[in-house]
């Protein structure tokens, strides 16, 4: 009973996302109260049903991301500032979301992927041969794309 009720939960998820996307198409805002209504959803969802199964509450806090995700790429726009500052004021709570949902399941960072790797004359080869592939792949490109210059990072920019 209790798997049939997390399979319902799942397909309801599913279903809810995929509304929510439909109605982004048409409508930004209303998508971004849609995903915002999913989001304390799944967050109420998984704080009510940590008694009953923990492993199943994890996974939908996990799956919180998602509707995250997709609010602060669709409030983008609505931030008056320059579009690179968009994406570090962006990232900033992204980043708090995911510190505290790996503090929640108790997730070492090495379990993330977030290590070095082994240091090996393998790995070093690999790595200098990107470098030194990227550096004129780098220059190439930005002599096609020619951008303009970044406006200087300071608190007087993200006020105007």
């Amino acid at each position: 009973m209790l798997r049939r009720n997390q399979l319902i939960i799942c397909i309801a998820y599913l279903l809810f996302v995929t509304c929510a996307e439909i109605v982004t198409i048409y409508e930004p805002k209303i998508g971004i109260i849609s995903h915002a209504v999913i989001l304390l959803a799944l967050i109420s969802y998984s704080a009510l049903g940590s008694d009953t199964d923990r492993n199943f509450s994890l996974f939908l806090l996990a799956l919180v991301f998602a509707p995250l995700i997709r609010i602060l790429s669709l409030s983008m726009p609505f931030i008056h500032s320059n579009f690179i500052h968009g994406f570090l004021l962006i990232s900033i709570p992204l980043y708090i979301a995911i510190i505290i949902c790996m503090r929640v399941q108790e997730l070492r960072p090495k379990e993330v992927g977030l290590c070095m790797p082994k240091q090996n004359r393998e790995n070093m080869r690999i790595g200098v041969a990107v470098i030194l592939f990227a550096i004129p792949v780098g220059i190439v490109e930005y002599l096609i794309v020619k951008p303009a210059p970044l406006p200087v990072l300071g608190v007087p920019n993200f006020i105007a």
